[in-house]
């Protein structure tokens, strides 16, 4: 179980990621910035790191949580990064599919965090 919770929210902050990444105008989005502001990523970021944190926390321990959190964010971060340059809309579209299941996961919605991810694969 404390595998599941660590890959939910892992997977979770692809779901603010993709916020930041709409606030910024991006050749690989192909449009310009969709009118959302940058408060309200910046909110989502730290409702969503606050989330893994304690999630985390609860389960593996605070040094544990911290290294989670970080290295989540470094490599889902590049990781999208790199497929925003390769193909735009189905990696913003997938990014905000598995972060739901991330949040889900973590949130403790076990069930429909399972579904969706059948749903999604």
């Amino acid at each position: 179980m404390n595998e599941w919770l660590a890959l939910c929210a892992s997977l979770a902050s692809l779901t603010a990621l993709c916020a930041l990444a709409q606030t910024t105008p991006t050749r690989a989005w192909g449009e310009p910035t969709s009118g959302r502001s940058l408060s309200l990523a910046q909110l989502k970021l730290g409702g969503v790191m606050l989330l893994q944190l304690m999630a985390l926390t609860y389960t593996a321990g605070w040094v544990a949580a911290l290294l989670v959190t970080l290295s989540s964010w470094m490599l889902w971060g590049w990781v999208l990064v790199l497929l925003m340059n390769q193909w735009p809309g189905a990696s913003l579209r997938w990014a905000r599919r598995l972060g739901m299941v991330g949040l889900l996961g973590v949130s403790g919605l076990w069930p429909l965090a399972f579904a969706c991810a059948a749903m999604c694969g």
